[in-house]
């Protein structure tokens, strides 16, 4: 028995051996998810890494997401243009 090793995949890479996986046994990973039966016809290991490679793919696209609103939160607009070209009218009136 080989042993057990954790990889870490990127969006990309999962999406090369998800597509991988549908070329082989010619199924959509929708059709794969929708049919119970579909997915008792293919063999058990590929089950297993399809079902592994979704779940890694939602979990990463989650985190990436939570990542993303938390930065959008911090972020500060820049003042417009039109502000500072306001100011600097302002100051050439008063001169």
């Amino acid at each position: 028995m080989s042993p057990i090793r954790e990889v870490c995949l990127s969006l990309t890479e999962l999406d090369g051996l998800i597509q991988a996986l549908e070329e082989k046994h010619g199924v959509l990973t929708a059709d794969f998810l929708l049919d119970a039966d579909l997915r008792s016809r293919l063999p058990e290991d590929d089950v297993f890494q399809w079902e592994a490679f979704l779940a890694h793919k939602r979990e990463l696209e989650r985190n990436q997401e939570t990542l993303r609103t938390a930065y959008l939160s911090n972020v500060t607009q820049a003042p417009s243009e039109n502000a500072s070209t306001k100011a600097e009218q302002n100051l050439a009136l008063a001169a």
